[in-house]
């Protein structure tokens, strides 16, 4: 089933999505080039910035994902309902984060709603970081500013890989 899904997709894919590229490159595909394109990019210091902020956006993207589960159910006591619906909410947190980028970017521009969400992740990361060492056994006390934090996540993520790419039109694939 997910073979054919997916040969489906590739299928729709070629078939419906317009060629973006505005002009093809005039030097032939090889890895010298592809190896030039790739150290173009990685001078930029303003890619290495945002490509910094995706890592640490990352760190805690996984760290919740790997983590959640074990600290909430064995050392929290939750069940898999209540985890679930913790995951769930810290998810929700996300979504919200994303769908705030719109209002933001119209409003402050790229560079501010990232700080926007950098402040968020350091605010939350204090405050879980404080509460967990005052209250251990209060679950609420884990989980809250996880929210705070997947909110930032989501101002930051899709913001940081547009402006990582935003210098290099004719070499998005090597700096994504």
């Amino acid at each position: 089933a997910m073979f054919l899904i997916g040969l489906t997709l590739i299928v729709l894919n070629w078939q419906l999505l317009p060629e973006t590229i505005r002009q093809r490159q005039s030097e032939p595909l090889s890895i010298i080039n592809i190896l030039r394109s790739f150290a173009l990019v990685g001078r930029n210091a303003s890619f290495r910035a945002y490509v910094g902020i995706q890592m640490n956006v990352y760190t805690c993207v996984f760290s919740f994902i790997s983590a959640s589960s074990i600290i909430l159910q064995n050392l929290y006591g939750c069940t898999p309902l209540e985890f679930s619906f913790a995951f769930f909410t810290v998810s929700l947190a996300f979504l919200t984060g994303t769908f705030m980028n719109r209002f933001f970017l119209k409003r402050i521009g790229l560079d501010a709603t990232i700080g926007i969400g950098i402040v968020c992740l350091i605010v939350g990361g204090w405050l879980h970081l404080i509460g967990v060492s005052l209250y251990p056994d209060k679950v609420l006390i884990f989980v809250l500013p996880v929210i705070l934090i997947f909110h930032g996540v989501g101002l930051i993520f899709p913001l940081s890989i547009a402006a990582a790419l935003i210098p290099f039109p004719e070499r998005a694939g090597a700096a994504s």
